[in-house]
């Protein structure tokens, strides 16, 4: 087999939607992958002959699944459950094996995405792809003006009045650190009671109602 039919352990279980790449390199450390019955080295690279396991069940590529939910408040970011909350798959039914790319904190709503496409995951979650997410937010106290040029990381961060009460937002960003947005307000004096997000890329709600979820158009997996 020629090398450009290989692939990188660890895209090739991103490819299948086991995990993102990153993940798939903790499964490879911790030993749980093997390549023809040999445990996996990361770096090590795989073609279409080769029998891929993990935990001891084969690997394959299946066919790609792209999903918008809206999460309702309460609800973790994940497709276990943990603590006793409800995850997204308490939702979702499908057969494929998904993940949620960009996750949402608990005390937030709105949309996310899962899939079993790792790379594409990579470009929704990632901040160097620089891929926007928009949310609307409900302010403790009045914001009369907001600043007129804010940036995180040199990436520009856009904030809008949503109504004319000044206590509904709308806030633009490129990046999807922990608790960014409540951050952001804090830093202007602020407090997030409400947070919900209703775009990411081209991706939107899309008339979705909480708990509700659907299939991503064509157009809209192109990120």
């Amino acid at each position: 087999m020629n090398d450009y039919q290989l692939t990188r352990i660890n895209q090739y279980l991103a490819l299948c939607g086991v995990a993102s790449r990153r993940k798939s390199e903790d499964l490879i450390r911790s030993g749980r992958v093997t390549i023809n019955g040999r445990e996996a080295k990361l770096g090590q690279k795989v073609g279409e002959k080769d029998e891929v396991l993990l935990d001891g069940e084969k690997i394959s590529k299946e066919h790609s699944v792209y999903i918008a939910f809206y999460k309702p408040k309460g609800v973790i970011s994940s497709i276990v459950r943990e603590r006793g909350l409800p995850c997204a798959l308490d939702y979702i039914d499908v057969e494929e094996r998904i993940f949620i790319a960009g996750r949402l904190d608990l005390d937030a709503e709105g949309l996310l995405v899962l899939t079993n496409d790792g790379l594409w995951a990579t470009k929704i979650a990632h901040p160097k792809h620089e891929t926007s997410k928009t949310y609307v937010v409900k302010l403790k106290n009045r914001l009369d003006r907001a600043p007129q040029k804010m940036f995180i990381d040199g990436r520009p961060v856009e904030i809008k009045a949503k109504k004319r009460t000044h206590y509904i937002w709308e806030i633009t960003i490129h990046e999807g650190r922990k608790h960014i947005v409540k951050r952001i307000f804090e830093e202007l004096n602020n407090k997030v009671l409400m947070l919900l997000r209703v775009r990411i890329g081209n991706i939107t709600l899309k008339n979705l109602k909480r708990g509700e979820w659907r299939y991503l158009s064509s157009r809209e997996v192109e990120i």
